[in-house]
């Protein structure tokens, strides 16, 4: 008798369990959690959502990233240039720094800096061994035109340059 009144116990149980069936009516206006459905009643879902502009909490669909990896200048498909090109840069250069009076004949500058992708320059950094110079360019630097930014696979990207500048007292 106790083993007919397990099996019946366990044949209730498993009855109970498994003969169970699930009421999705995914067409009425209950919310139902995407969790308790089958995965085709959840695309399904998922898509109603979508062309109804009805989507529930959560972080919604992902943004592609942006790019902020700053490209080498002499890497990229278009380089950045600055407008006018390279005779407008000497030009501007040979306007807006002046030589340190009381200087070295000759002064050599490496300047650096990073041309965003709006053609703005940030990073700027100058090093040499005449203080007033290094000023001086970085003042100048910070005053220059937008550039036109460097592009990859069509996009305009964040770019590096750097170039030297010889000032002479002479």
């Amino acid at each position: 008798m106790n083993k007919a009144f397990l099996f019946m116990a366990l044949l209730l149980c498993t009855g109970l369990t498994f003969g169970q069936s699930k009421k999705n009516n995914t067409k009425s206006n209950e919310k139902v959690p995407l969790r308790d459905l089958t995965p085709q009643e959840r695309n399904a879902k998922i898509k109603e959502q979508i062309n109804s502009n009805d989507i529930g909490p959560g972080p919604g669909p992902r943004m592609p990233e942006e790019d902020e990896t700053v490209y080498n200048a002499a890497a990229v498909e278009v380089r950045p240039d600055f407008p006018g090109g390279m005779k407008m840069l000497q030009k501007y250069i040979a306007n807006n720094i002046k030589a340190d009076a009381e200087g070295t004949s000759i002064t050599r500058i490496i300047v650096s800096f990073v041309i965003e992708k709006d053609g703005s320059l940030s990073q700027i950094n100058a090093v040499s061994n005449s203080v007033f110079n290094k000023n001086e360019v970085i003042q100048a630097i910070k005053k220059m035109p937008k550039w036109l930014p460097a592009e990859m696979n069509g996009k305009k990207v964040r770019s590096s340059y750097t170039f030297p500048i010889m000032i002479s007292n002479n």
